[in-house]
C-alpha cells in the first residue's frame, strides 16, 4: 500500500472516530436511563418539577476491603420545558483567525460561509460578536442583535490577511466582548476558527489556560473548530476542555454542518451554568471522576456543563479506593443550575449510603446500568489513547492498547449487544486491523 495513501486512511480514520465517538457517547448515555432496579437514595428531594432529575445509583450497595474499587453513577435529565419556556438569550462571539496561512489555503472562505450559513439557525434577537486576530487582535464589532444577519455577511466580507497567530490576543479580546455584555442566565459562548498554531512570542499557553478556566467558571464556553492538518490538535483539545466547549478537527468541506451542529447545542436550554458537585467522607480515596466537563481539585470534585438541552441525559462515574473503616460511608451530591424559564438559580442535593460487609466475594458492579457506564466510559479512554498512538505512529503500544480495550470490553460483554458498546467494539476492531498491518510491515 503506498504510504501516501496509507497516511490518508489514517487521518480520515481518526476523523470517523472523532466524530463517531460523539455518536457513540450520546447512544450511551440515552441507553443508561433503562428499567433496571434503582439504587434506593437515602436523602432525595422531589425534582419532579425542576428542569434537570438527579439519581444517584451504585456499582454494588456494599464494600470490604477486597473489592478493587467502589464505583458511584451520577446522572441527570433534562426534563422537558414547560409550553411558557423562556429561551435564554444567546451571545456568541466568532473569533477568526486571519493569519496569513488562513487566506494562502483559502480555509478563510470556507469559515465565512460557515458563519453566514448559521443566520435562519439563530433568532434574529440573539447578539453576535466578531474578534478577528493575527499578530494582534481587531473587535470588528460588539455584541450586536443579530437581525436579517446583513450585517454580519457585509462584516465579513472586510477581513483582511495578517501574518502571524497571535491566539491569546485573540482570546483575551473575545473575552473581554462578552464580559462586557454578560447577563444572569444568558448562553456565553466564544467558537474559534484556527488552522495553526499559537506562534506569537508573547503567547504563552498557561495564560491562555489559566484565562479559559477562569472565565469558564463565569460561564463563558469555548469551543474551537481547527483546520488543515498544521494544528495542535492536543493543546486546542485542552483549551476547549478546560472552556467546556468542543473541539472540532474538521474538513473546510465539512464545517458548515459542523458548525450548525455545535449552534443547535445553544438553542432552547432548560438549564445553564449547571455544576454537579460531589462530596465524600475523608475515608474514601478518589481515584477516577470520568464524564463530560470533569475536575478533580484538592477538596473539590466537580462536573460543569454551560448549558442543557431538553431532553438531554448525562452520565459520570466516579471511582474510589474502598473505605478501610467497617462504617457506612453517604457521598454526597449537590447540583446547582440557571432556570432560564424561572429565572433563578435552582439547587438542591442527593446523598447515597454504601455499607460494609464481610462477604469478600461481592461484586463491584453488580447493578446492570453501573456496569454498563462504566464499560462505555472506559472503553472511550480507550479508544481516545489509541488515536494519539495512531497520530504519532506508535504502532506497537497502539496494539497493546487497543488489544487491552477489545479485552476489557469482552470481560463484561463477551458478544457486545446493546447500541453503544457494539459500535465501540466494532470501531476498535476496525483499529485492530489497521494496526495489526502496520505492525506487520514493520518487521
Amino acid at each position: 500500500m503506498p504510504q501516501a495513501f496509507r497516511m490518508k486512511d489514517i487521518l480520515n480514520l481518526c476523523l470517523y472516530w472523532f466524530i463517531g465517538s460523539i455518536v457513540f457517547t450520546q447512544v450511551a448515555f440515552s441507553q443508561v436511563n433503562r428499567n433496571y432496579n434503582s439504587a434506593k437514595n437515602e436523602k432525595q428531594k422531589d425534582s419532579s418539577k425542576e428542569s434537570i432529575k438527579l439519581n444517584l445509583r451504585l456499582g454494588s450497595p456494599f464494600f470490604n476491603p477486597n473489592m478493587p474499587e467502589c464505583v458511584l453513577q451520577i446522572a441527570i435529565q433534562a426534563n422537558p420545558t414547560p409550553e411558557n419556556k423562556v429561551n435564554a438569550g444567546i451571545n456568541i462571539v466568532f473569533l477568526i483567525d486571519v493569519s496569513a496561512t488562513m487566506f494562502r489555503s483559502g480555509n478563510i472562505q470556507f469559515v465565512k460561509t460557515a458563519i453566514d450559513s448559521i443566520k435562519n439557525t439563530l433568532n434574529r434577537t440573539d447578539n453576535l460578536a466578531v474578534v478577528a486576530f493575527s499578530s494582534e487582535a481587531s473587535i470588528l464589532s460588539n455584541l450586536k442583535i443579530l437581525g436579517t444577519g446583513s450585517w454580519l455577511t457585509q462584516l465579513l466580507d472586510t477581513l483582511e490577511s495578517g501574518s502571524s497567530t497571535n491566539m491569546q490576543a485573540g482570546l483575551l479580546a473575545a473575552y473581554s466582548v462578552l464580559e462586557r455584555g454578560d447577563q444572569p442566565g444568558s448562553v456565553n459562548r466564544i467558537i474559534l476558527f484556527t488552522d495553526g498554531v499559537t506562534n506569537a512570542r508573547q503567547n504563552i499557553p498557561d495564560e491562555i489556560t489559566e484565562k479559559i478556566q477562569l472565565s469558564k467558571n463565569r460561564g463563558i464556553q469555548l469551543s474551537i473548530f481547527g483546520l488543515g492538518q498544521d494544528i495542535d490538535t492536543e493543546q486546542l483539545t485542552t483549551w476547549a476542555k478546560y472552556g467546556n466547549g468542543n473541539f472540532y478537527a474538521v474538513l473546510e468541506t465539512q464545517l458548515t454542518e459542523q458548525l450548525s451542529t455545535e449552534i443547535s447545542t445553544l438553542l432552547a436550554p432548560v438549564a445553564t451554568q449547571l455544576q454537579i458537585a460531589l462530596e465524600y467522607p475523608n475515608t474514601m480515596k478518589i481515584r477516577k471522576f470520568l464524564g463530560k466537563g470533569t475536575q478533580i481539585e484538592f477538596g473539590k470534585t466537580i462536573a460543569q456543563l454551560p448549558v442543557i438541552q431538553e431532553n438531554k441525559n448525562y452520565t459520570w462515574i466516579a471511582t474510589f479506593d474502598p473505605p478501610a473503616s467497617k462504617q457506612p460511608v453517604t457521598p454526597k451530591v449537590t447540583v446547582t443550575y440557571f432556570d432560564p424559564n424561572k429565572k433563578r438559580t435552582i439547587q438542591f442535593e442527593q446523598t447515597i449510603t454504601l455499607k460494609p460487609t464481610d462477604d469478600s466475594s461481592t461484586n463491584f458492579l453488580t447493578d446492570p446500568e453501573v456496569r454498563y457506564a462504566v464499560v462505555i466510559q472506559e472503553a472511550t479512554l480507550f479508544a481516545q489513547q489509541i488515536e494519539k498512538l495512531i497520530h504519532n505512529n506508535s504502532w506497537n503500544q497502539a496494539q497493546e492498547t487497543c488489544n487491552q480495550a477489545i479485552g476489557y470490553i469482552q470481560t463484561y460483554y463477551p458478544n457486545p449487544t446493546e447500541p453503544a458498546t457494539q459500535a465501540l467494539f466494532q470501531q476498535l476492531q476496525k483499529y485492530q486491523e489497521l494496526i495489526d498491518g502496520n505492525v506487520a510491515d514493520s518487521k
